[in-house]
């Protein structure tokens, strides 16, 4: 019923989050594929790695149990069509102090996103990190501190989501950011409110 509901509200893209895309079972997989199809709306993913799997953690053995939150999802979203995974990839939280920390966080979503960019890109598929508020990350807040990351990062299927909630708080002009993401923008979230 959500991509039915979805294409008569006039969208031609659902997102999925992780309640339904982990709880879903086989079948349910091939019906909301189907369903996706004949509706024509595109199916689109957006996860945040759960606590003790955060991509910038000091933890290695966390920054790993990050990347294989990511690799686990891809083989599904092969199966429903999806081409990008989003989300609040860089969620960890803010460790003081700052400068310390940024340094080491900047370093280690760099390391984290190439190696997820990596394995999307066996499936044929793209990363696209959604650029959060500084209440919800630290590591990246604004479209041109994603584009710095992102050239860091240095994977073609590696993009941004820009959220219209977030750009509230963070940009000082929607224009801007959008042309400042340019042609890493690989998915937008216009809202007006969480």
């Amino acid at each position: 019923p959500y991509v039915e509901k979805a294409k008569k509200a006039g969208f031609d893209v659902l997102e999925l989050g992780d309640y339904l895309f982990f709880r879903i079972s086989d079948q349910d997989v091939e019906e909301l594929k189907a369903a996706a199809d004949y509706y024509d709306v595109e199916l689109a993913l957006g996860l945040d790695p759960p606590a003790g799997s955060y991509l910038t953690s000091d933890d290695e053995e966390e920054r790993n149990r990050g990347i294989a939150f990511y690799e686990k999802v891809f083989p599904r979203m092969e199966k429903l069509g999806i081409k990008s995974i989003g989300g609040n990839m860089l969620n960890a939280p803010f460790i003081a102090p700052f400068i310390e920390t940024h340094k080491r966080g900047w370093a280690y979503a760099t390391d984290s996103l190439r190696k997820i960019s990596d394995i999307a890109a066996e499936y044929g598929m793209g990363i696209n990190v959604e650029i959060v508020n500084r209440y919800e990350s630290f590591i990246v807040n604004t479209a041109s501190q994603a584009r710095k990351l992102l050239a860091e990062v240095d994977r073609e299927n590696a993009k941004m989501t820009l959220d219209s909630f977030h750009m509230n708080v963070e940009e000082s002009s929607f224009t801007t950011a959008i042309l400042t993401a340019g042609e890493k923008l690989g998915h937008f979230h216009l809202e007006e409110n969480h």
